[in-house]
Protein backbone atom coordinates (compact mmCIF):
# COMPACT_ATOMS: atom_id res chain seq x y z
CA UNK A 1 0.00 0.00 0.00
CA UNK A 2 3.00 2.26 0.34
CA UNK A 3 3.23 2.92 -3.41
CA UNK A 4 -0.49 3.59 -3.71
CA UNK A 5 -0.29 6.06 -0.84
CA UNK A 6 2.54 7.91 -2.57
CA UNK A 7 0.34 8.60 -5.61
CA UNK A 8 -2.03 10.69 -3.52
CA UNK A 9 0.76 13.16 -2.74
CA UNK A 10 1.55 14.02 -6.38
CA UNK A 11 1.03 17.76 -6.87
CA UNK A 12 -0.50 17.22 -10.32
CA UNK A 13 -3.18 14.93 -8.90
CA UNK A 14 -5.75 17.54 -9.97
CA UNK A 15 -4.87 16.77 -13.62
CA UNK A 16 -6.12 13.19 -13.96
CA UNK A 17 -4.25 12.47 -17.21
CA UNK A 18 -0.88 13.46 -15.75
CA UNK A 19 -1.71 11.63 -12.53
CA UNK A 20 -2.42 8.39 -14.40
CA UNK A 21 0.71 8.68 -16.54
CA UNK A 22 2.84 8.98 -13.39
CA UNK A 23 1.74 5.58 -12.09
CA UNK A 24 5.06 3.71 -12.29
CA UNK A 25 3.68 0.18 -12.77
CA UNK A 26 2.57 -0.28 -16.38
CA UNK A 27 -0.03 -2.95 -15.61
CA UNK A 28 -1.67 -0.75 -12.98
CA UNK A 29 -1.51 2.32 -15.23
CA UNK A 30 -3.18 0.40 -18.09
CA UNK A 31 -5.88 -0.92 -15.78
CA UNK A 32 -6.65 2.59 -14.51
CA UNK A 33 -6.89 3.84 -18.10
CA UNK A 34 -9.34 1.06 -18.98
CA UNK A 35 -11.50 1.72 -15.93
CA UNK A 36 -11.61 5.46 -16.71
CA UNK A 37 -12.49 4.76 -20.35
CA UNK A 38 -15.29 2.35 -19.50
CA UNK A 39 -16.61 4.77 -16.87
CA UNK A 40 -16.80 7.42 -19.59
CA UNK A 41 -18.65 5.03 -21.92
CA UNK A 42 -21.08 4.08 -19.15
CA UNK A 43 -21.85 7.75 -18.41
CA UNK A 44 -22.43 8.42 -22.13
CA UNK A 45 -24.83 5.49 -22.39
CA UNK A 46 -26.71 5.83 -19.13
CA UNK A 47 -26.18 9.44 -18.08
CA UNK A 48 -24.04 11.08 -15.44
CA UNK A 49 -26.78 10.78 -12.81
CA UNK A 50 -26.19 7.01 -12.69
CA UNK A 51 -22.80 7.37 -10.97
CA UNK A 52 -22.54 5.87 -7.54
Amino acid sequence: MRNAGNHFTYPERADEDVYVERIPIAETRDCVKKVRFHGHVYRRLYGADQES
